[in-house]
């Protein structure tokens, strides 16, 4: 067991910091670690099983042993993240009994930045039983993720949050074509703007402004294929400054431009 009346330590624990080239892959491979991977700055998908996960900025995901992965990075930028791998002397099925309940993933607090710092400073170290150090590092970071987990499902289930969600999106979608703000969702859902991110990164796995962009291509999408109106008043009806900023939506979105999504209705 790893939690119980005796508390299991992991027998290695290691962690450092990573950064992909636009365009950078990784695997497939399998998983045979308890691992951790801190997105900084940049996108990641992670392919699990043939399972597609988004993960979002400034968030923790949790990976469990004995499933494929593929990773996939920011095709425009480069992409920061972290890692902490930690391998338990114990079968996998007494590890997936434990930890297959957690969420995937949770926003990255300043608690667990404070614990992975000292983490990669101890990876650097020479001192003696630095592996010992090392493993109890590791065990802290699941405990912290542990109770991270249960404040961040209890927040969720008081806040009622998928009314809220519903009538964000709700809110923007029959708002496409206005100038809308992170603010100005957050105020017409009686939320803070902290508290509407944590609900569209950890349900949608997306953020609200990125949730606002891809309606709106998709919208416009839309507009292109089932009506007349030429491409510039499909841009402006769907919130776009340009043609150009929608054309490169779309064409990010289907491979296609617009006009050639028009000639193809």
């Amino acid at each position: 067991m790893i939690f119980g009346s005796q508390i299991t330590i992991p027998v290695e624990v290691t962690c450092g910091d990573v950064v992909y080239s636009p365009g950078g892959t990784l695997g497939p491979r399998q998983q045979f670690y308890v691992q951790f991977v801190i997105l900084h700055f940049g996108e990641m998908t992670i392919w699990i099983d043939g399972q597609r996960h988004s993960v979002p900025e400034n968030h923790i995901q949790l990976l469990l042993p004995e499933h494929e992965e593929y990773y996939r990075f920011a095709k425009h930028e480069q992409t920061h993240h972290s890692y902490v791998h930690l391998n338990f002397d114990l079968a996998n099925d007494t590890i997936q009994g434990e930890l297959a309940h957690l969420p995937t993933h949770l926003p990255y607090s300043r608690d667990m930045d404070r614990l992975l710092q000292f983490g990669l400073r101890l990876n650097y170290a020479t001192f003696p039983n630095v592996e010992q150090h090392l493993n109890m590092f590791g065990l802290q970071m699941l405990m912290l993720y542990w109770s991270e987990s249960l404040t961040y499902q209890h927040e969720l289930l008081g806040h009622n949050a998928n009314k809220i969600l519903a009538d964000a999106c709700n809110y923007i979608n029959q708002n496409l074509d206005t100038a809308l703000t992170l603010e100005g969702i957050a105020e017409q859902s009686n939320v803070s703007v902290s508290h509407l991110n944590r609900l569209f990164n950890n349900i949608l796995s997306l953020s609200p402004m990125r949730y606002v962009w891809k309606q709106r291509t998709q919208h416009g999408i839309d507009l292109l294929k089932y009506t007349g109106l030429s491409i510039q008043e499909v841009a402006f009806q769907c919130g776009f400054a340009t043609t150009q900023h929608f054309a490169k939506r779309v064409k990010a979105t289907t491979g296609l431009t617009p006009t050639m999504i028009r000639r193809q209705s």
